[in-house]
């Protein structure tokens, strides 16, 4: 099988569009993208698909400050073949993706209450 490369925009927007329609959150961070990547480069992996994702943000897209990325442009994605585009617009994939991040997120904010009990911070 040849290997097919998918840059990291096509994830974002799908990203920022899923984040907007359920959260109400028209912006993805920085890490989020990274992590994001990683996630969906784990799931190509699991389903035996020969996908790299790559890094390619331009101005032209998107509007980067501070951290966080937010979407100028739509970006039809039809054009992508249908076994990648059914991963990157999994709904349920995108969720889950989400609900271990927050997960991740309670576990360090628990962490840090502990210690600030711990040693009145």
């Amino acid at each position: 099988m040849k290997t097919r490369f998918l840059t990291n925009k096509y994830l974002l927007l799908q990203l920022i569009n899923y984040k907007t329609r359920v959260l109400g959150e028209n912006y993805v961070t920085i890490s989020e993208l990274n992590r994001f990547n990683n996630y969906l480069q784990k799931e190509f992996n699991n389903k035996n698909l020969d996908v790299v994702i790559s890094n390619e943000l331009n101005n032209e897209d998107f509007l980067i400050y501070n951290g966080i990325i937010e979407s100028k442009n739509s970006i039809n994605l039809d054009f992508l073949p249908t076994d990648i585009l059914n991963i990157i617009s999994d709904n349920n994939l995108i969720t889950n993706f989400l609900i271990e991040l927050e997960k991740e997120k309670i576990v360090k904010l628990e962490k840090v209450k502990t210690l600030s009990k711990q040693y009145k911070l």
